[in-house]
């Protein structure tokens, strides 16, 4: 449950984060939540990949496992460039 909330905060940020790039309205409004929402995310982002390596090294392995565990290696760059992207649209 706790990985579907991640995955969900982190596409609706992203979502957020391009309706703030074209739409001027929305980004007085939101571009200050986007980026520390951004930021949290880049911060959370390696204590739930260290937790994922754990879980990878104390159950069976399965190709599924394999492949969950290289997709959350991948995502600490995701979580890094929407911060990016968030700090431009704040600048």
């Amino acid at each position: 449950m706790r990985r579907t909330i991640a995955i969900v905060v982190v596409a609706v940020v992203g979502l957020v984060a391009i309706l703030c790039a074209f739409w001027p309205a929305a980004r007085q409004r939101l571009v200050w939540l986007v980026l520390a929402l951004a930021g949290v995310i880049a911060v959370l982002t390696p204590i739930a990949t260290e937790a994922g390596e754990w879980l990878e090294h104390n159950i069976e392995e399965t190709q599924l496992v394999d492949k969950h565990a290289e997709m959350g290696d991948t995502m600490l760059y995701f979580a890094l460039a929407l911060l990016v992207a968030a700090g431009l649209l704040v600048i």
